[in-house]
């Protein structure tokens, strides 16, 4: 239980004006309104924000029954831990942004290849109709060849 007059601007008779209306403590004072706190004497508007965070932070500070020293500690550990999350996260995007450009070179390689291939068939088609009709031609060349080699046997 944290009293009133550790929030800062709550003195001794604003404490007893807010005890009054239902405001015994630090943390029933944090966890008001502001629109509440314009029902006290004294406190307008403005003031009940202000002293609406200034009885969250005594809370927040104090609230898990730790010394204000220790607040620090424990915003330090947030912020670790913040920095933690944000670097796996970090790590994570890199890892699919490299996992995207696997894929894309992967793709490209595929297709790079499927090219070789279509051109090395076109190729060896041609090839292979060069060849049919050179073999025609040598089909003819070779009966000359033999008529001719026979005459001069003869």
């Amino acid at each position: 239980m944290i009293p009133l007059t550790d929030v800062l601007g709550v003195g001794e008779s604003l404490a007893h004006a807010l005890r009054s209306h239902g405001f015994h403590t630090a943390r029933d004072l944090a966890a008001a309104k502001p629109e509440d706190l314009t029902a006290v004497p004294r406190i307008g508007s403005v003031r009940a924000a202000l002293l609406i965070a200034s009885a969250r932070e005594v809370v927040g500070a104090r609230g898990n029954g730790a010394a204000p020293g220790q607040a620090d500690e424990l915003e330090a550990a947030e912020a670790r831990a913040r920095a933690k999350a944000r670097k796996k996260a970090k790590a994570r995007a890199k890892a699919e942004k490299a996992a995207r450009k696997a894929a894309r070179l992967e793709a490209e390689f595929h297709k790079a290849k499927e090219k070789v291939k279509a051109k090395a068939r076109k190729a060896k088609e041609k090839l292979g109709k060069d060849k049919s009709k050179k073999d025609k031609d040598k089909k003819g060349k070779k009966s000359k060849d033999k008529k001719s080699k026979g005459k001069k046997k003869s």
